[in-house]
């Protein structure tokens, strides 16, 4: 039995579709079905059903799955262990981030890594809170970093900073007196905020249900520059993490904390618990407090 089949397999599994499986592995999808058949003629069962072009895992393969899952977890954590004996000069780490933090949090820490270790490679992916659990299951990622969120036993959320959300107007349309705003005020506005399934959103529903008050959403937007883009614009108001606030100088766009309700969330690193912290997660974790607290430090907010 050889890694690539094992890897072969967790591909076919997770697509149940030979040729989409075949693109992501960059291999012929003959190529791929003799290694699977080779792999299913070693364990003496089939792993895959297969009628017409539609795919399923066989009860055999079910059983197969969790530990070719192990296979390939470990295979990983030994390779960044081998990795790790460069001393950060070379090699890789790759993080998942929530697409609000990788907004931001990301250049930042990025730039602060790559000062230390000019060699060592950052890569930063866009991850769903829906998939954290499953991209470190299988290797997708080495380390996440995230919003609160409720795990299985396995996994670990280590708290990094507490992120306020503050409320973002344009400075010719403000209607709202110096100082923070009130609910009855966010009430009398259009707003602009991500797609109704990202938490930043469903954080803001939840607090402005909370205080009575009902949002008038005239535009969605994923990514937070266009949010403050379509504010400038005039479009509406909206949400934004104070950190990302911060790091913008708008002198037409008004920031200010909300005066009631619970406007700060928890971002933290999910990691497997059996998976020991490298020295580049470490560095991870000191670099994202750092930059957090530098920006932290430039106070703004009424």
């Amino acid at each position: 039995m050889e890694l690539r089949q094992i890897q072969y397999f967790l591909t076919v599994a997770k697509h149940l579709n030979f040729r989409i499986a075949s693109e992501k592995l960059h291999i012929s999808q003959p190529a791929l079905s003799q290694q699977i058949k080779i792999l299913e003629e070693e364990l003496g069962q089939p792993l895959f059903d297969r009628v017409g072009k539609r795919v399923s895992l066989t009860k055999a393969g079910k059983s197969f799955l969790p530990f070719a899952e192990q296979v390939l977890f470990h295979v990983n954590r030994g390779r960044r262990a081998i990795q790790e004996t460069a001393n950060l000069q070379t090699g890789e780490i790759v993080v998942g981030m929530e697409p609000v933090l990788i907004s931001y949090i990301a250049p930042l820490v990025i730039a602060d890594l790559r000062k230390a270790y000019p060699s060592f490679k950052v890569k930063m992916v866009a991850m769903p809170h829906t998939r954290i659990e499953e991209w470190l299951m299988r290797g997708v990622v080495d380390a996440a970093i995230a919003y609160e969120v409720d795990l299985e036993e396995k996994f670990r959320f280590e708290p990094l900073f507490e992120e306020e959300i503050v409320f973002v107007e344009p400075r010719n349309q403000s209607r709202a007196p110096s100082g923070p705003v009130r609910p009855a005020h966010v009430e009398r506005c259009p707003l602009v905020l991500p797609p109704a399934d990202d938490r930043l959103s469903l954080h803001v529903y939840h607090e402005l249900k909370r205080a009575g008050v009902k949002a008038e959403v005239v535009a969605e937007a994923a990514e937070l520059e266009s949010l403050k883009r379509l504010v400038k614009e005039g479009i509406g108001c909206s949400f934004l993490p104070a950190l990302y606030v911060q790091q913008f100088s708008e002198s037409d766009l008004i920031a200010s904390r909300m005066a009631e309700g619970n406007w700060t969330r928890t971002a933290g690193i999910v990691h497997h618990k059996e998976k020991y912290l490298c020295n580049a997660t470490r560095e991870l974790i000191r670099s994202i407090r750092q930059v957090v607290s530098s920006e932290g430090a430039r106070q703004f907010l009424p």
